[in-house]
């Protein structure tokens, strides 16, 4: 049994057991696991009195493929989404599939604002992004730990701003000038939060899906095509508890309308989403 000997030796009475003896042994066996198990330690179909492991210490890990691909093992079972960056995978984001009207162009209400604080963590206005989804059982009456990870390239096409009014070099108004109006169009345009996202879980326990704040990311607009270094490679990573039964685990996208009579944003595109939730059983 290839395992370092001077590590995994025997307590004697008297002799004093720390935390570095258990670290120690839980590390070695960790590397043993996971890759120190040799060919000899395979017993073959003759009698091989050094092998060690038998069929029945072999568990063959269950692989599923569509509607739900996930891999079923001891220590945890996997669900894994994944949509390339082919324009037939592409998840396209519209207002008319829900969404908000912010009350003043040109601002981002925040947590500070009553009227955002009611609708940041409301479920109706929040569109589960296609790709990035999964249901999770999880059997037995325990609840367990996973984490959730994933990745997204997002970017803003079709929108832009209907003002063009530049501020004035000398008396600080704004006029309507055409003088630089690109310029301040697109400056303008750049700071607003056109969709935000985040990772909403579901554990059936009646209380609806609950956002998970610290999953939350913004996506801004691109101004025209000129503007493409606003496309934003969207990751995030989080543990949560998921209760016995099953778990709807999804990360979606929030639609902002701009006020004020502007022209708003238009459509945002999503391409090459990557999605895994890792159940861990132990």
């Amino acid at each position: 049994m290839p395992v370092d000997p001077t590590i995994w030796l025997d307590f004697s009475a008297g002799d004093p057991v720390t935390a570095k003896s258990f670290r120690d042994r839980f590390i070695d066996l960790q590397k043993f696991l996971n890759g120190g198990i040799l060919k000899a330690d395979l017993k073959p179909a003759t009698t091989d009195a050094d092998a060690w492991v038998t069929t029945d210490l072999i568990f063959k890990p269950e692989f599923f493929d569509m509607p739900a691909p996930r891999v079923e093992g001891v220590s945890s079972d996997t669900h894994y989404r994944y949509r390339s960056h082919n324009k037939l995978d592409r998840y396209y984001r519209h207002e008319g599939l829900g969404s908000t009207t912010d009350k003043v162009f040109g601002t981002y209400e925040g947590d500070g604002d009553s009227d955002y604080a009611s609708r940041k963590f409301d479920e109706q206005v929040w569109e589960p992004i296609e790709g990035m989804a999964a249901t999770v059982y999880v059997p037995g009456d325990v609840s367990l730990s996973a984490v959730v990870l994933g990745t997204a390239y997002a970017f803003e096409s079709g929108g832009q701003v209907t003002s063009k009014d530049v501020p004035s070099r000398t008396a600080g108004t704004w006029l309507a000038e055409t003088a630089n109006a690109q310029g301040y169009e697109n400056q303008k345009y750049l700071g607003q939060v056109f969709v935000e996202t985040m990772l909403w879980v579901d554990t059936d326990d009646g209380a609806g899906p609950q956002g998970r704040r610290q999953t939350q990311r913004r996506i801004y607009p691109r101004s025209g095509g000129s503007y493409n270094f606003r496309r934003a490679q969207v990751s995030f990573l989080d543990t949560v508890t998921l209760t016995p039964g099953v778990n709807k685990i999804s990360y979606r996208a929030w639609y902002r309308l701009k006020g004020g009579g502007q022209t708003s944003h238009k459509h945002c595109y999503i391409d090459g989403r990557n999605f895994i939730v890792d159940l861990m059983r132990l």
